[in-house]
């Protein structure tokens, strides 16, 4: 598949099977995301993957936080289902002290 193949058939999945996700797996993700490029090649991020109490520790406090700003209009609610669902949650992070610049991540 060429690029401009791979970037047409790109589609959003919100629904998941609860299905485990084998490590191996879960191991060339991460990698890809290691290797992908950043300005000057800091790679200022960092991942953490969540599973089980702590997914569901996000997952409410994404619903709290809507729950008490109820005139955002935003679609926490539905991000936070579709997290729920998912066997895993990988979060991409970046220290906000870092003096990395913004245009590291965009």
């Amino acid at each position: 598949m060429d690029v401009i193949e791979c970037i047409n058939k790109r589609i959003s999945i919100r629904k998941f099977k609860n299905t485990p996700i084998e490590d191996d797996k879960i191991m060339a993700i991460l990698e890809s995301g290691r290797i992908a490029p950043s300005a000057k090649n800091r790679q200022p991020w960092k991942f953490f993957i969540a599973k089980d109490v702590i997914k569901q520790k996000i997952v409410d406090a994404m619903i709290k936080w809507h729950d008490d700003n109820p005139n955002n209009g935003t679609s926490v609610n539905a991000t936070a289902k579709a997290i729920s669902q998912a066997p895993i949650l990988i979060l991409v992070l970046k220290d906000s002290n870092s003096p990395h610049i913004r245009s590291d991540i965009l």
